[in-house]
């Protein structure tokens, strides 16, 4: 064992001690999970993944792709030893190469993540295929179905003296209407069935891809073309508790894609129940933080987790 290993090991033993004090089970950071590839192709492409609660290493990570009917592991990839990075109580989880599963048949499958031996997250998802019966395009194309097109979550970033909310969510080819290749998207919060914040003219989009991760910022009300510069929504004006809803539509036919409801109450976000420490079944758990981006730094942020229901 080198002494680069062994350090790489003494750091993040030293990182991760707060984890492994806090009695929480290993868990897999939702967001990673959400970012992996899914290709047309048929290809899950599983580099790297983010452990919620991550015990020291030496660490022994497995993924495992199931078909639900029948239980048959199509794929199953072992992790490296050694984290990539740490920080508190995360870590990233790097798995032997290319860890790349090849769909062969259309149905339903879930991804299974163990951490030493327990597993730790598992994510459902549904394959379909097109173009296998034609033989003159042998070539499969895969579509999905599963959790990208039923969560989301707000950040919050400081703006002069408050803070003001981003919508993250997910889009792909499958919320494109058929036979069209692009598509704007438009979100409205709605309070009591009156909007109280909407997208600017810088909409969200709709490519014609695999699902990836997008966000807008939300502003308050006014017309796009007669207000340049619209005041972003800040978070003082979710504390009137209620109900809201948050609707993310189509720009060609106004169609809803998504709709996230979730209350206010005593001035906050009240947290969607599966980022609850003690949700059960703990393979559900999903961690009210994200990775911090646009930095080098490992780090993760507080974000409030919305389901489209």
């Amino acid at each position: 064992m080198s002494i680069i290993t062994v350090l790489r090991r003494t750091v993040c033993a030293f990182l991760l001690a707060g984890s492994a004090l806090a009695q929480q089970l290993p868990s897999i950071a939702f967001e990673s999970l959400l970012d992996t590839p899914f290709h047309p192709s048929g290809v899950l492409a599983f580099d790297n993944l983010d452990v919620v609660f991550a015990p020291p290493p030496p660490v022994q990570g497995r993924i495992d792709v199931v078909k639900i009917k029948g239980g048959e592991t199509i794929a199953s990839f072992n992790s490296l030893p050694d984290y990539r990075m740490a920080d508190k109580a995360f870590a990233r989880m790097a798995f032997v190469g290319p860890a790349h599963a090849q769909l062969n048949e259309p149905g339903a499958y879930e991804v299974r993540v163990f951490i030493n031996g327990t597993l730790a997250t598992a994510m459902p998802f549904t394959a379909r295929v097109s173009g296998a019966d034609d033989p003159f395009n042998p070539d499969k194309t895969w579509a999905y179905e599963g959790p990208w097109s039923k969560w989301g979550y707000f950040t919050m970033r400081p703006l002069r003296d408050t803070e003001v909310i981003d919508l993250v969510y997910w889009t792909g080819k499958e919320d494109l209407a058929p036979g069209t290749t692009k598509d704007a998207l438009q979100a409205k919060l709605l309070r009591g069935g009156k909007v109280i914040a909407h997208s600017s003219g810088y909409k969200g989009h709709i490519a014609n891809e695999r699902f990836r991760r997008h966000d807008l910022t939300l502003y308050e009300p006014h017309e796009a073309a007669k207000e340049p510069n619209p005041v972003p929504l800040s978070i003082a004006n979710l504390m009137e508790p209620g109900k809201y809803e948050l609707r993310l539509e189509r720009g060609s036919d106004n169609k809803v894609l998504r709709t996230f409801r979730f209350s206010t109450k005593d001035g906050r976000i009240v947290p969607h129940s599966r980022t609850d420490l003690k949700h059960n079944p703990a393979t559900e758990f999903i961690a009210p933080r994200v990775l911090k981006k646009g930095t080098s730094s490992y780090e993760f942020v507080a974000v409030e987790w919305l389901e489209s229901r």
